[in-house]
Order: C-alpha cells, then sequence, then structure tokens
C-alpha cells in the first residue's frame, strides 16, 4: 500500500490551493487489480480532479504542472492559476489566457483545465486570474479602466498584463499567439483588454456575453 500527501489520522493538517500530487510506487509482477482510495480525515472540505494512473515509463507522459501564482500589479497583491504547457515549443508557446463568469474564483479550475485540453493544444500555457473582491457588494468581477468598482487598485486588463509579463519569465512565449477566453460576465474585460491602444494580447474568443460599447474607450464618444 502507498500513500500519496498525509497518510495518518494525526499528521499535521493541510490548507492550500490546488496542488499537484504524484508518487512512483513498485507493483508485484502478480497483482491483477489496482484500486485508487481518495480520502479526508476529519472536517474540511478536499477536492480531486484529474486523477489518473500510469504504468510503465510514468515519463514518457507528457503532462504539464499547476501552482497557485502570486504576483504585484500596482503593487497590489493578485493570483492566477498556472499550468505550464505540456510540450513547450522552442520557439515560443501560446498561452491561454481564461476569464471565468461568476465569482472568477479558483473553483473553475477543473472546468479550465479541460477547456485547456479540449482546445489549444499541448503547445498552449494556461492561466487563470483570480477575482479580487475590493468592496461588499460588488457586482462588477472583472472592473476595467473604465468600468470600475470602488476601492479596485488595478483594472482586469493590467492584470492581464502582469499574468503575460510573469508567464513570460518562466515559459517562451510566442506573442501571436497570447490568447484571452471569456463568457458572460467576465466578457466585457475581455472586450476591453483587447481594445487597448498597445495590447498584449493577440486574439479573444468571447461567448454569452454583453457589449457595452459606452464602457469602450476605443468605440466610446470622442
Amino acid at each position: 500500500m502507498s500513500y500519496i500527501g498525509v497518510e495518518n489520522a494525526g499528521d499535521k493538517p493541510v490548507t492550500h490551493d490546488w496542488k499537484e500530487y504524484g508518487d512512483s510506487v513498485e507493483i508485484p509482477p502478480s497483482t491483477k487489480k489496482l484500486l485508487i482510495g481518495l480520502q479526508i480525515y476529519g472536517p474540511g472540505q478536499v477536492w480531486f480532479d484529474d486523477v489518473k494512473v500510469t504504468t510503465g515509463d510514468a515519463s514518457a507522459t507528457a503532462t504539464g504542472t499547476s501552482d497557485t501564482t502570486i504576483i504585484k500589479v500596482n503593487e497590489a497583491t493578485v493570483q492566477y492559476l498556472y499550468e505550464t504547457p505540456p510540450r513547450p515549443n522552442a520557439s515560443g508557446s501560446g498561452l491561454l489566457i481564461v476569464l471565468p463568469r461568476g465569482d472568477g474564483s479558483a473553483e473553475f479550475l477543473s472546468f479550465v483545465r479541460e477547456i485547456h485540453k479540449q482546445t489549444v493544444g499541448e503547445e498552449f500555457a494556461l492561466a487563470q486570474p483570480i477575482a479580487t473582491k475590493w468592496s461588499t457588494g460588488q457586482e462588477i468581477v472583472w472592473p476595467t479602466k473604465t468600468n470600475k468598482v470602488d476601492g479596485m487598485k488595478y483594472s482586469t486588463e493590467e492584470f492581464i498584463g502582469g499574468v503575460i509579463t510573469d508567464v513570460a519569465k518562466k515559459t517562451k512565449l510566442d506573442p501571436e499567439r497570447i490568447l484571452v477566453l471569456a463568457w458572460s460576465s467576465s466578457g466585457p474585460a475581455a472586450y476591453a483588454t483587447m481594445l487597448q491602444d498597445e495590447t498584449p494580447v493577440s486574439g479573444s474568443l468571447i461567448a454569452m456575453s454583453v457589449f457595452k460599447p459606452n464602457t469602450l474607450t476605443a468605440l466610446g464618444p470622442p
């Protein structure tokens, strides 16, 4: 039997965002069945995603690694979830930035991972910004330079720019393949990002979202 993570009920509890756990174990030649148990000791919450078992040479399986990254934007601390491209391109990998709808929280990661897997391919890195709650009763999840909320210290355009700059320090990027995906309530922020005078984003897919030209500098009144 092999344990990955906390082994005994008395072990120190852990608290963190999404984290990848993995290990290698030796399987006896006579083994006929493998059982995988996912559990939590005591009260609390735990989420599992993308659980897999590989046999043989594990290094032959192409998988990216993920982490929660903290950066500064306008001296404010922000977070985004990042996954390396499973098969980086030496000439420059693509980057898919996903702005979830709803509250823009880390709970969308499982869904965002599936989008990444099914759409852009293994040469793309993945970044999911985590929305900041600036004030009580805040209705705009992804505020922009022209569509602000009380207390905000940076816009979503600046957040996305900071994410791209930080990812470029980790992975060589192809500037022609930096894409933003948004839907529903995150759509206006994606429009605002694309319509900047100088944008680091080469393209966007925006689905099922409102379009408010009066909140976009490039399309607003002169």
